[in-house]
């Protein structure tokens, strides 16, 4: 979200968080935001340090430092973009849910976090959709040596984020 911010680019990106069950989704939906309230500024230096040679860390906190963005602030930003408010949990079926999930790409959108079993694959075209989590360890693989449809039907929804914002691997190709 920062780096589009950066770059002028009016994009919320989104998450999805994918459990197998919907008592096992539930049980982190809870868990996160607890853990959420508890996040500290602490914790955030444990995590750069802990993860100095990951290079996704390493630059992630290269551009917080670009920025001027602080440990302080970091914690104040995450806590505001993820709270219970800016979430939504599809295990609980309801209008305004389903409202919410469809209309995640309009500007007035501020949810970016959606908890979910298997709900939203086909016919479901979210372009600011980012980011899939397993919360799972288990691989739902097809016969063997295939992909599975989950793999797949996971990888069309994000080729539709890539769609919206597509990598440039050069400087002289379009973005197109």
């Amino acid at each position: 979200k920062l780096l589009f911010e950066k770059h002028n680019i009016s994009i919320k990106p989104v998450v999805l968080l994918k459990s197998k069950t919907i008592s096992e989704s539930n049980s982190f939906y809870k868990e996160f935001h607890e853990k959420l309230r508890a996040l500290s500024p602490l914790e955030i230096e444990n995590i750069r340090i802990t993860n100095s040679n990951n290079e996704i860390f390493v630059n992630a906190f290269k551009f917080f430092g670009e920025i001027q963005l602080t440990n302080d602030e970091l914690v104040d930003l995450i806590k505001i973009d993820f709270s219970e408010s800016k979430c939504v949990n599809m295990n609980e079926l309801n209008p305004e849910n389903e409202k919410i999930v469809n209309n995640l790409d309009e500007k007035d959108n501020q949810h970016r976090l959606i908890f979910i079993v298997d709900k939203l694959t086909e016919g479901w075209d979210v372009l600011s959709l980012f980011d899939i989590v397993r919360l799972y360890e288990t691989r739902q693989g097809g016969p063997k040596g295939t992909v599975s449809k989950y793999t797949i039907s996971e990888a069309q929804l994000i080729g539709r984020g890539a769609r919206y914002c597509p990598f440039q691997f050069t400087n002289d190709q379009p973005r197109e």
